[in-house]
């Protein structure tokens, strides 16, 4: 079974990936800072296994289409989750309550009681998964310096912003992340927002002066598809089953654009 480990799900972004690639081929401005020698079509890669949505000559493209003013989007969902002690002791737990209820008889309304308390243990075990990573420095570092690498470096990013009509873009290597791993005498962190914010931190930087910043992004540890899947598939749940994930979402979209265009590299195209 195929898992989506970039972006949003794809379901969600198909219509923003064509709507792009329409404004792309209408010539002006846009396809010229994608990729000004080449005149041609747009290619629509797009799917669940690929950072890369649209192909315009020399640029490789991931779109983002946002629905609303508030809420995340993704940059990375990853299935794969790396090694590492603090990761490794909640999939234990998610191995123990995989498929543990497979055989009831009870209906999903029967079994709240069963998945509430199932819930707890695992939020219970992220939230204590992600207080231990955030004093691993090595290993946030190393973490986000391959989402860096492989998801905004040598990518073109635009969101689509479909209640305010308009597409921006910018280099993903612009992203200020990039600013955060540069200082190679500061820590990045993790910080717990709400009280219970069990499977959620923000990400942080603490520079050589001890002075605290957010990245703008956000770190979940969660299932993929919820907690009935997990322990009984289909009986309790839509879903055959569900899987613990490891998500990157950008979460403060405002300070993220303010600073792009602060720097002079953020490019704004309205609607047609």
């Amino acid at each position: 079974m195929s898992y989506s480990i970039y972006g949003d799900p794809h379901w969600n972004g198909t219509a923003g990936e064509t709507l792009v690639a329409k404004m792309v081929e209408k010539g002006g401005r846009l396809p010229t800072i994608l990729d000004p020698h080449f005149h041609g079509k747009v290619t629509l890669r797009g799917g669940t296994q690929t950072p890369v949505d649209l192909e315009y000559g020399a640029a490789l493209i991931s779109v983002k289409t946002k629905k609303s003013k508030t809420g995340t989007t993704d940059w990375l969902n990853l299935s794969a989750l790396p090694k590492c002690p603090e990761i490794d002791l909640v999939q234990h737990l998610v191995r123990r309550l995989k498929n543990s209820h497979r055989d009831t008889q009870l209906s999903r309304k029967e079994a709240v009681p069963i998945m509430r308390q199932a819930r707890d243990r695992l939020n219970k075990a992220t939230d204590i998964a992600l207080e231990d990573l955030s004093n691993n420095s090595e290993f946030l570092r190393k973490f986000f310096t391959g989402l860096y690498q492989t998801r905004m470096e040598n990518l073109d990013i635009i969101f689509n912003l479909t209640e305010e009509n308009r597409l921006l873009h910018f280099k993903g290597a612009e992203h200020l992340l990039k600013d955060f791993l540069d200082d190679s005498d500061g820590e990045f962190f993790l910080m717990k927002v709400r009280k219970n914010s069990y499977q959620s931190r923000f990400v942080m930087f603490r520079d050589r002066n001890g002075k605290e910043h957010r990245t703008t992004l956000r770190l979940r540890m969660v299932p993929n598809n919820g907690i009935g899947a997990l322990l009984a598939g289909k009986k309790w749940s839509s879903n055959k089953t569900s899987i613990l994930t490891l998500k990157v979402q950008q979460e403060d979209h405002k300070g993220l654009f303010s600073y792009l265009n602060n720097k002079n590299k953020l490019n704004k195209f309205p609607y047609p």
